[in-house]
């Protein structure tokens, strides 16, 4: 007698990743690692900052207290917006989606 072909036996695919070596990250995890990694970078756009608003507003325009708010205002909006980054790099990596560099191949 031979096997029924429409009995219900579990299917392994051969491209399918065994489930003890799925890595589970957890959003902590990912975010503490990519806010680190920006935070490096953070020093070198700030400075970059500092170099342009210089070049645009010279030495003697930095002096000027309206200015200067304006200068400060716009510091502030900057690392806002720099911010924006991590945060959609977090959430990136804890959907899956990870950079050839990070994911060591």
């Amino acid at each position: 007698m031979t096997e029924n072909p429409y009995t219900a036996t579990p299917t392994t695919f051969p491209h399918a990743i065994p489930e003890t070596e799925v890595v589970q990250t957890s959003l902590l995890a990912i975010a503490r690692s990519v806010f680190l990694a920006w935070e490096k970078l953070r020093i070198a756009y700030v400075i970059l900052l500092a170099l342009i608003t210089v070049l645009f507003t010279g030495v003697t325009g930095i002096l000027n207290l309206r200015l200067l708010r304006l200068i400060v205002l716009g510091a502030v909006v900057a690392n806002v917006a720099y911010f924006a980054g991590p945060t959609v790099e977090t959430y990136v990596r804890w959907l899956g989606y990870n950079s050839p560099e990070s994911t060591g191949t």
